[in-house]
């Protein structure tokens, strides 16, 4: 069984200028593991702390040991539960709201036996009380997102065929029901999303007819299934790539970014452009009901301060390509990327989109092999060696959609094995922070309400538990906004320290509360 094993408060405090950075790092609390692999999985939970929970090596009855915990904002458990779940099952989906936490467990892509199972949690914040409940969804579906009001659970399923099911679970009495998808056909569920005191949920809907896309929908129904409001996006010039929803009280934004190549709407190409599409820009929309939605392009030929944070080899193909594509004589610029984790958040009268730009990186490698006569033959093949994520981008957008300013955060030398975001972005009164954690060294950007940059992008060392720690080894870093001005650190680490007689090196699974201002 996996337990705490040091809880250590060092309280070490930067005086800087209010331009700058303040670091505060009061708490750290390390977990052992391995650090070859993550093991553990949290979900911050505002002022309520964060929930901690791993998968354990103990079977009970053929059922899997899953450990919960609740850690408080000083990184004190406040308690720890084990929940029986079926063998082979992993997290893939998390709701969080002030009063529950919602966990989907569910059978990984390419795992999944001849009965899809799955388990659903729902964890009481107020008492701790954990209920765990069974089922098994569609052959061969897979979950593409969730969300919850209350007592009811909605999961988007996408099923083979470019088929979409949306599943209404009710958690009082533990029902299922399967509720129509804007009147059938083929669709692609992409994002369920509440709006936060209406009890209604947004789903956006890519639709197709024989394989091609046709729009764009957009939907609010309440936990019953009755539409409540439709809005449809089809643009002959522009389709999305990608989709963040922010559900307003007048009605939704929606934010992503685009492409305009006509060759690629088939739905074979776009059902995982998510993550494989390379970008044009970015694109603002807002609907309301009963008006005409407002929409807007923006190519990242208007952005500022992108170029100087691209790697200059990127730069020179899309320049080349496009001179040799359309015998150009002057140099043109004009960018495509690739994006993944994108969110849209709102701070006074401006909306900020944010995404992380990456691409796949691959080295070459020459082998000799022998003919049919004896002699060397060389051949040249790529090896994938993971995806190099480069730049955090965000702009930001007035209500009526037009680019007001735009920003980066440059990461160096970042090469992932699989994609995961590496910046957290928030904002409070306008201001804008960008920060990202990688070896242990903190850097972050601020930005205020008119896009001017506030001094000069801070690092700053996160120190370990002891003065004598060495850190040998650190992986699978990261950086969370928790609340008000506080973050979350998190990551695995090897640490070597000479004056502690046992538990030297000790591998850990860290997190550490900082404070940005």
């Amino acid at each position: 069984m996996l337990r705490a094993v040091i809880i250590a408060f060092s309280f070490v405090i930067l005086t800087l200028t209010p331009a700058q950075s303040q670091v505060v790092e009061p708490v750290r609390l390390e977990l052992p593991a391995r650090i070859d692999q993550p093991a553990y999985y949290y979900e911050t939970l505002g002022k309520n702390g964060v929930l901690v929970f791993y998968e354990s090596t103990e079977m009970v009855e053929g059922r899997r040991k899953w450990f919960f915990s609740l850690i408080d904002t000083s990184l004190r458990e406040k308690w720890l539960q084990y929940v029986l779940l079926t063998d082979g099952l992993v997290h893939l989906a998390s709701h969080t709201d002030p009063s529950q936490v919602v966990l989907f467990f569910g059978q990984s892509e390419g795992k999944r036996q001849s009965q899809n199972t799955y388990e659903l949690l729902r964890i009481d914040l107020g008492t701790g009380v954990i209920v765990r409940f069974t089922g098994q969804l569609p052959d061969k579906a897979d979950l593409s997102s969730m969300a919850a009001v209350g007592q009811d659970v909605l999961l988007g399923l996408n099923l083979p065929g470019y088929r979409a099911d949306l599943l209404r679970f009710s958690m009082s009495d533990g029902s299922m029901q399967s509720l129509p998808v804007a009147g059938g056909g083929q669709a692609w569920m992409q994002e369920i999303k509440t709006r936060e005191g209406a009890g209604t949920f947004l789903l956006a809907i890519r639709k197709f007819e024989r394989n091609r896309l046709t729009e764009d929908l957009f939907l609010e129904i309440d936990r019953t299934g009755k539409e409540l409001n439709q809005w449809t996006f089809k643009d002959e010039d522009h389709f999305l790539l990608s989709v963040s929803m922010l559900p307003e009280e007048d009605g939704l934004v929606v934010c992503g970014t685009f492409d305009s190549d006509r060759r690629r709407i088939s739905a074979r190409e776009i059902t995982n452009l998510s993550q494989a599409g390379e970008a044009k820009g970015y694109y603002f929309l807002r609907f309301q009901p009963a008006e005409p939605y407002n929409a807007s392009f923006w190519r990242f030929e208007n952005f500022t301060n992108l170029i100087r944070n691209l790697p200059p080899d990127m730069v020179l193909r899309n320049t080349r390509s496009r001179n040799y594509r359309y015998r150009m004589t002057e140099p043109d610029l004009r960018i495509t990327l690739q994006f993944f984790a994108g969110q849209i958040i709102r701070t006074g009268d401006k909306y900020i989109y944010s995404a992380e730009a990456f691409r796949p990186q691959y080295r070459l490698e020459t082998r000799m092999d022998y003919d049919f006569y004896g002699r060397l033959v060389p051949y040249t093949y790529s090896v994938f060696e993971g995806y190099q994520v480069f730049a955090g981008l965000a702009a930001a957008f007035s209500r009526e959609g037009h680019l007001e300013w735009s920003t980066s955060l440059e990461l160096r030398q970042l090469v992932l094995p699989a994609a995961r975001s590496m910046v957290s972005v928030s904002a409070d009164n306008g201001t804008l922070v960008m920060a990202s954690i990688q070896q242990s060294v903190l850097t972050s950007k601020i930005t205020d309400s008119n896009g001017q940059q506030l001094g000069q992008p801070e690092q700053a060392r996160i120190e370990p538990v002891f003065a004598a720690d060495r850190i040998l080894e650190e992986r699978y870093s990261n950086l969370k906004h928790w609340y008000s001005n506080y973050y979350l650190a998190t990551g695995y680490q090897r640490i070597n320290n000479n004056k502690l007689r046992t538990n030297n090196p000790r591998t850990v699974f860290y997190l550490q509360k900082l404070i940005l201002e």
